[in-house]
């Protein structure tokens, strides 16, 4: 494929081509350094003492021990929850307590307030019995002076 630009004609391959290149080059280059095997040959022979397949058995010990793992995990989470759970109900008890004793006194003073505004209304309604109140003291514009005025009238 060619390509005008400003310097003039360039020759290059299509998008295609260039993706069909790269693949091709990757499988032949792992070819090459024999990282293919497995891929094509399912009869791989194991490099290290510890590349081999697993028996049925060992595979079955492998089950048992992860279970035993999970089930350590299960319990130790669960211990830890209950901790927590503990920790939170006796917070949410001594909240529950404080709140009892605040309401408490609460009902208490208001019982009380409530017991002196009765008895101020029960004073208010008492009678007052009469030997208990004074006499009114006598006012100053109605007292009389002597009978001077009163004999001079008769005298004359």
């Amino acid at each position: 494929m060619t390509i005008k630009t400003t310097e003039g004609e360039e020759h290059v391959t299509s998008q295609g081509q260039g993706t069909l290149n790269t693949v091709l080059g990757a499988v032949g280059t792992a070819g090459a350094l024999g990282l293919g095997a497995g891929l094509f040959n399912r009869t791989r022979q194991p490099q290290d003492e510890g590349d081999r397949p697993v028996t049925r058995y060992e595979m079955g010990l492998i089950r048992e021990s992860l279970a035993k793992d999970n089930e350590i995990a299960l319990l130790k989470a669960q211990q830890y929850s209950d901790a927590n759970l503990k920790e939170a109900t006796e917070r949410q008890n001594a909240i529950n307590m404080n709140q009892a004793v605040y309401n408490g006194v609460n009902t208490a003073t208001v019982q009380c307030l409530q017991n002196q505004i009765n008895q101020l209304l029960a004073m208010t309604k008492m009678v007052i019995p009469g030997g208990n109140v004074m006499p009114p003291l006598p006012s100053p514009t109605t007292t009389t002076t002597g009978t001077s005025g009163a004999s001079g009238a008769s005298g004359n």
